[in-house]
């Protein structure tokens, strides 16, 4: 009876060993303190429009760093890395890694991309799919082209400060516009001098949605007569 018991209390010795061996390899897979077994996030993201220029494949997170791994057409050597999450950690790439190292890896989930011609920020790198927007560079209009998953990217309060912001700009436009049409009516046609000189301010049509005035300089030969579309009267305080 008592080698009953001695075989009894073995088995349960070696069925408690193997349940803390595999409490233990479950808990190194979801980032232990060791810096050797770090969290890894993969991502099934599919950005149509950019996704087979500059895409993020994985991110891994270790006790000092972040390692995320990238896949791009790009040389690294003309894009710039940071994080918004961490102003002070130090950045490194190596092949198609980028490292960022960090007293609080944790903490950093996102991504800023920049480039000559475009930028891209990541978000929520700490999920099983980010989010990402890219600004493209449309010469004298400046970063013009937004792209990517807006509605996933901005949260609930910067969506909100955006509409704010959009209906602050429409009220702007719309005082500006009523401003113009005022001063349009009261120096709209030709204004002419004795010897035949004269400026005409005309209605120019409209482009895009936005009106436009023209203004026509002439100078008593058709040589230095000079013309002006676009031309938009603006209110002086």
């Amino acid at each position: 009876m008592e080698k009953n018991n001695t075989v009894k209390s073995g088995i349960v010795a070696m069925l408690a060993l193997l349940c803390v061996i595999f409490i233990a390899g479950c808990t190194s897979g979801k980032g232990s303190k060791d810096g050797n077994a770090p969290t890894n996030y993969a991502y099934q993201v599919q950005d149509i429009e950019h996704f087979d220029y500059f895409c993020i494949s994985k991110t891994a997170y270790f006790d000092d760093r972040v390692e995320i791994y990238v896949n791009s057409k790009y040389e690294f050597e003309k894009m710039s890395f940071s994080t918004p999450d961490d102003a002070n950690a130090r950045v490194d790439t190596k092949g198609d890694t980028v490292i960022l190292y960090s007293d609080n890896p944790m903490d950093i989930t996102s991504l800023d991309v920049s480039a000559p011609w475009f930028e891209i920020s990541f978000r929520y790198l700490n999920t099983s799919e980010y989010a990402c927007i890219w600004r493209t560079w449309a010469d004298d209009l400046g970063w013009g082209d937004y792209s990517g998953d807006k509605e996933k990217y901005y949260t609930e309060e910067e969506k909100r400060e955006q509409k704010e912001a959009e209906e602050r700009a429409k009220e702007r436009r719309e005082q500006s516009e009523k401003e113009d049409a005022e001063l349009f009516a009261v120096f709209q046609g030709k204004l002419v001098s004795d010897d035949g000189d004269y400026f005409d301010i005309f209605d120019a049509g409209s482009v895009n949605g936005y009106s436009r005035h023209g203004v026509r300089y002439y100078q008593n030969d058709p040589r230095f007569t000079e013309e002006y579309h676009a031309f938009i009267f603006s209110k002086i305080d």
